[in-house]
């Protein structure tokens, strides 16, 4: 409860994106994975982050990246997704002690996509931890690349910082983000991992459908393949879906 009460509910974030839809499906009640959406003027900031372990210390980091995220917009003022990511990493690497002190030592790290959509201009900047973006346009799928750099939980700052990336966006493009759970739950008449590939086909099947009817198709698929096996959910899903 706590933890949902922090994430945008569905009409705060339609005020934001109208035409969207967000599918989280946790492992167990509490999860690592987290969205956030916010507007700041002609700008919208949209992320779907998830931390590489689970349970208890991966849900609390959630919610302080989450207030992080806020606070970075908020104070200071970012524009950019990857000065944002940067401080991101700033601040939890400086935490790393008090985090070993509450939770014990931390192994995990964070992976993330941001993009910021300025309305205005027509532009959408990106920047992400490993995670990429995926934009469909003309039943093309356009992958919006990451930089392989984690958002450290467990190492003092490397020193590295993620790159911004732009590119000019037109009405009708269809963005996701989401985390590795979709792609990594195993199932099907194999048991085998759903896998990027099939993820990325069947976005291209749907991408021109309804939001409502997105989320619903991607969730009876996912809920087939693991079903079709008799697996267990593996990872926490998350999947973060928005029209321009």
């Amino acid at each position: 409860m706590i933890q949902n009460s922090v994430l945008p509910n569905q009409s705060q974030i339609e005020a934001i994106l109208p035409d969207s839809f967000v599918l989280s499906k946790p492992k167990d009640i509490l999860s690592g994975d987290f969205y956030w959406i916010k507007q700041h003027g002609d700008k919208i900031f949209v992320s779907a982050c998830y931390c590489t372990g689970h349970g208890v210390p991966a849900a609390i980091i959630s919610i302080i990246g989450f207030q992080l995220l806020n606070k970075f917009i908020d104070e200071y003022h970012f524009s950019k997704a990857a000065e944002i990511l940067n401080q991101l990493n700033k601040e939890l690497s400086s935490k790393q002690l008090q985090f070993n002190e509450v939770l014990g030592e931390i192994k995990d790290g964070m992976d993330i996509a941001l993009c910021v959509i300025d309305k205005a201009k027509m532009i959408i900047n990106y920047s992400g931890a490993y995670n990429p973006i995926y934009l469909v346009r003309n039943e093309k799928l356009i992958k919006l690349q990451a930089d392989k750099i984690p958002i450290h939980l467990f190492t003092s700052d490397t020193g590295e910082e993620f790159n911004n990336y732009e590119m000019v966006i037109e009405e009708g493009d269809v963005i996701y983000l989401f985390s590795d759970g979709y792609a990594d739950q195993f199932g099907g008449p194999e048991g085998k991992k759903f896998r990027y590939k099939h993820f990325q086909e069947l976005i291209l099947e749907i991408h021109d459908f309804p939001m409502s009817l997105q989320k619903h198709i991607l969730d009876r698929t996912i809920e087939n393949w693991k079903s079709s096996s008799g697996e267990e959910q593996t990872d926490d899903i998350l999947i973060v879906c928005f029209r321009i």
